[in-house]
């Protein structure tokens, strides 16, 4: 595209930032962000960091000064360089609290980003160029928990020696935690590499019904813990309260039998009283 034919074009409407090169010190985190990290991911995004560089701009509202989209990766970036002595390229927005608070939120809105295609993803797998593990920022089982222990990934990263190894050793190292009572927090490293459960049905349909049960939709394919115990503590009432009237019968009709023998008795009995 030559320079005459990108001064024809116009900045897209939607557009609502300017990039600008400005101090980091400048640069304040948000007082409300309400994004965590665990210790786990962490590793994963300094390493993809680490890889490819930053390569999404933070974002930054001049007029409060806030940061509003990049918090981990900032903060990454503060690592790496040491020292908060350097300047950085950030999408500068001018909006008030308000929107600013909207933003924050909006930009991490899981409800708002999408999912992965599980053939094209494949099938990248497959191309020349594939991409590996580490420059993905995955490991093997990290794939395995978003797309199930699928032949395909076993083809693709068969030799990933390390990577299996180095979940294998953080999970040695949950359990070691686990029994000598260090684990505080879900959100630690510990807990989070060894925080899911995979249940396999039997078939899809299955699967559906399940979830149908649950008031969930037939595709779901995370659900919180919380769900499960909110179903099962349901299931467990439902269970006690079956128990408790099978109980009452039972107790009714001993009752009714022995009222019966009772009868039977004091009516053999009463022709000798005469």
């Amino acid at each position: 595209m030559t320079s005459a034919t990108t001064k024809a074009l116009h900045r897209t409407k939607v557009q609502h930032y300017e990039y600008v090169e400005i101090p980091r010190t400048w640069i304040k985190s948000h007082p409300f962000n309400p994004r965590t990290i665990s210790e786990y991911a962490r590793r994963k995004l300094k390493q993809i960091l680490e890889n490819h560089g930053l390569v999404e701009t933070p974002v930054w509202n001049k007029r409060s000064g806030n940061l509003v989209g990049g918090h981990q990766r900032l903060s990454i970036v503060d690592d790496i360089e040491g020292t908060d002595q350097y300047t950085i390229g950030v999408a500068q927005i001018d909006v008030d609290k308000r929107r600013e608070k909207e933003l924050m939120v909006a930009l991490n809105n899981a409800q708002a980003q999408g999912g992965f295609d599980a053939d094209k993803f494949f099938e990248m797998l497959k191309s020349e160029d594939a991409p590996t593990l580490e420059g993905m920022g995955f490991t093997k089982s990290d794939l395995e928990i978003e797309f199930g222990a699928v032949p395909e990934i076993d083809e693709a990263f068969g030799e990933a020696a390390e990577a299996a190894e180095a979940v294998i050793t953080d999970v040695e190292a949950i359990k070691a935690a686990r029994k000598a009572g260090l684990e505080t927090s879900r959100a630690s490293a510990e807990d989070d590499a060894d925080y899911f459960l995979m249940i396999v049905f039997p078939t899809a349909a299955t699967k559906e019904k399940f979830l149908n049960s649950l008031g969930r939709p037939g595709d779901l394919r995370y659900m919180e813990s919380s769900e499960m115990e909110l179903y099962l503590a349901e299931k467990h009432q439902l269970q006690l309260r079956a128990a408790m009237e099978e109980d009452e019968r039972e107790r009714a009709e001993e009752k009714a039998e022995i009222a019966a023998k009772k009868a039977a008795i004091k009516a053999g009995a009463a022709p000798d009283a005469e």
